[in-house]
């Protein structure tokens, strides 16, 4: 795995244990966030969503809106490296 990835991953990793361990941090975030927290763009986890694809973090639909887990994002994150 190429260094700057492996950096990146820990961050990820550090920021979303940090969220986890918050006594205010939120159990599920919007798609804006979850964009966010994964470095990635929001029209990437929409378009994942809207095809459905496979590998990508699971998504929990409260009546129209869509939310993630911080704990899914931060299983999905350690699965990449594997």
């Amino acid at each position: 795995m190429h260094p700057t990835t492996t950096l990146i991953k820990d961050e990820i990793e550090k920021a979303l244990t940090n969220r986890l361990e918050g006594m205010s941090a939120p159990l599920l975030v919007p798609t804006r966030d979850a964009a966010q927290i994964l470095g990635l763009s929001e029209s990437t986890l929409e378009k994942w969503r809207f095809h459905r694809t496979p590998g990508a973090p699971p998504v929990v639909r409260i009546g129209r809106a869509c939310r993630y887990r911080l704990s899914d994002l931060h299983d999905w994150v350690l699965q990449q490296g594997e």
